[in-house]
């Protein structure tokens, strides 16, 4: 692009007279717009930079959108409506999958058993590691399917998971989903 960097000395603005003119321009706009206690001027920056971007440069005689990006401020007003155009239609079929997602799932779901603090329960075994009661690996495909019965300590409804009185020894972790009930 041809740029070159050229260093300033410090405290000698004259050297950097561009900057230092939008420098200028900022303070002066933030002064309009800042509330009372000066500490919301962040916020107001963006509008701020836009309007210095959009605004023809006494210098170039041209807009610094043009510049930089090759076309001005109305346009890039264009660019940003289609871009939120598009995110309302991801937003909109978003929504729309999670809407078949739910049905689906919903489809395919059974009530859950009833079962409260105090039952006795089973848990299935097919996702447990678990050891023979001599303590040696076994094959897991040889083991019984169901494991019990446990005693559920608590329940929680939102999440539908039980926590079991698991055997001494037992290395699981004592929520178990309902699934695995």
């Amino acid at each position: 692009m041809g740029t070159q960097l050229a260093m300033s000395t410090s405290f000698h603005p004259e050297t950097d007279g561009r900057s230092e003119r939008t420098n200028k321009t900022t303070i002066q706009a933030l002064r309009a717009v800042v509330n009372h206690q000066q500490n919301d001027w962040v916020r107001h920056l963006g509008n701020i930079k836009f309007a210095i971007n959009a605004s023809v440069n006494a210098s170039t005689k041209k807009l610094p959108f043009e510049v930089v990006l090759g076309f001005g401020g109305d346009r890039l007003i264009d660019l940003i409506a289609e871009r939120k155009a598009v995110l309302v239609e991801v937003q909109d079929a978003l929504a729309a999958a999670k809407v078949r997602q739910v049905e689906q799932v919903n489809r395919h779901r059974q009530p859950e058993p009833e079962i409260a603090v105090g039952d006795l329960v089973m848990v299935d075994t097919r996702d447990r590691r678990l050891r023979s009661k001599t303590g040696q690996r076994k094959s897991a495909k040889l083991f019984d399917r169901f494991e019990g019965p446990y005693k559920v300590l608590a329940t929680n409804v939102a999440t539908s998971n039980y926590t079991l009185q698991l055997n001494e020894g037992d290395r699981s972790h004592p929520p178990f989903h309902v699934s695995k009930l």
